[in-house]
């Protein structure tokens, strides 16, 4: 009978978001390798802690304020909001986008997924009233993996963004005719003695749903003028 070869698992994934300069989880990125083998059910804690760890950072990079008490969903939302992961030579083509939306959707749901095996089957993390079954390698090798590709994708994309230009230049397209539809929807917010109009609101805080929403618009009145 052969002997099954040693096996090795490496995140290509993330040592390629090292290399663009997410070099601060090197040692993170080590240990999950390691307990894939020796401690799998470590790796679930490791995993849920490198995407969070990634995403604050690109959060930091390009200058998106959030609270450290967020979880990890919530820090991705704030970072899909930020990134803009969908092509702006496609985003007027609403088929398009609404694929890649249904993927980056499976992305997050990945993650929700991660964040509840890492509470539910972790070692670490939270305290319990009994034991928790010991979770097999290949259990930690789905959660590894799904980890690695995250941030492999999202660190590249926001790496490409910075080296195209400032995320404020990237994101700053405005369109009067969309900020006065979004405007009439929304109206404006005043704090004390300041008036804040929502297009206003919408493109600082959430440039990329700002850039989508904004897509959707003209793709709209462009089939409206075809019609006509």
């Amino acid at each position: 009978m052969l002997e099954r070869p040693e096996y090795r698992f490496a995140m290509d994934g993330c040592r390629a978001a090292m290399s663009l300069g997410l070099d601060h989880i090197e040692r993170n990125v080590d240990n999950i390798e390691r307990a894939i083998l020796e401690d799998p059910g470590m790796a679930f804690e490791l995993a849920k802690a490198l995407v969070e760890s990634a995403c604050r950072r690109i959060l930091t990079e390009r200058d998106v304020h959030y609270d450290y008490s967020e979880d990890l969903p919530s820090i991705y939302r704030r970072v899909r909001q930020n990134l803009p992961m969908l092509p702006s030579q496609e985003s007027q083509q609403t088929a398009v986008r609404q694929s890649i939306e249904q993927t980056l959707n499976g992305l997050l749901s990945t993650i929700q997924g991660l964040a509840q095996l890492r509470n539910n089957l972790g070692t670490v993390s939270h305290g319990t009233d009994g034991p928790r079954p010991e979770m097999e390698t290949v259990h930690a090798i789905l959660a590894a993996q799904a980890a690695d590709t995250i941030v492999g994708f999202l660190y590249n994309v926001h790496s490409r963004n910075l080296e195209a230009g400032s995320p404020a230049e990237s994101q700053t397209v405005r369109d009067s005719e969309f900020d006065e539809y979004v405007d009439q929807l929304y109206g404006n917010v005043t704090i004390f003695e300041s008036e804040f109009w929502a297009s206003e609101i919408l493109l600082e805080l959430e440039p990329e749903t700002y850039r989508i929403s904004r897509a959707e618009f003209q793709s709209r009145e462009s089939d409206s003028e075809e019609e006509v």
